[in-house]
């Protein structure tokens, strides 16, 4: 071996080995320094004040919790909604209701904002890499607490969570 690719080797060697503590690095300073999360927003709003009707602006939001993903609800007008996983109103065929929220709640409570919550999809579910789709229901308590003003199967309304 000359000179000349000895040299090459140790250099190769070295880049390997900075690359190495380069990214053992990136990884101990995630761990230890969180990046900052915004959570996915997603605003409710009526027509109207009386109206039995509302609408959300995204629908069937996309969130990876491996990544931290959050998910908050505002009202568009500050009036208070419940966001409920379970039971639906009028159930899906082969779709069992159940809530991607952590802690579990099958209701959220959004009194002008429901603040951000963390979303975990179960891994009771089979393996990771898959995707599961969680439906919800909203409602407007001062209209009518028993009547959706949204209804799941509503336009797609539902929470993607990457597993």
């Amino acid at each position: 071996m000359n000179k000349r690719q000895l040299g090459l080797t140790v250099a190769v060697i070295a880049g390997l080995v900075i690359a190495f503590f380069i990214g053992f690095y990136v990884r101990l300073a995630r761990l230890f320094n969180p990046r900052t999360i915004s959570p996915t927003v997603v605003t409710i709003s009526s027509p109207s004040s009386s109206s039995t009707t509302c609408d959300v602006d995204k629908h069937g939001v996309y969130l990876d919790p491996s990544a931290g993903d959050q998910i908050e609800w505002n009202s568009a007008s500050g009036k208070t909604y419940w966001v409920r996983f379970n039971p639906l109103t009028s159930p899906v065929t082969n779709y069992t209701p159940e809530s991607p929220i952590r802690p579990q709640q099958d209701t959220v409570v959004v009194n002008g904002s429901s603040g951000p919550l963390h979303v975990l999809a179960d891994p009771s579910h089979g393996p990771t890499n898959v995707v599961d789709y969680y439906l919800y229901d909203i409602y407007d308590p001062a209209t009518n607490q028993d009547v959706p003003c949204k209804n799941a199967r509503d336009r797609d309304t539902g929470v993607i969570i990457k597993r």
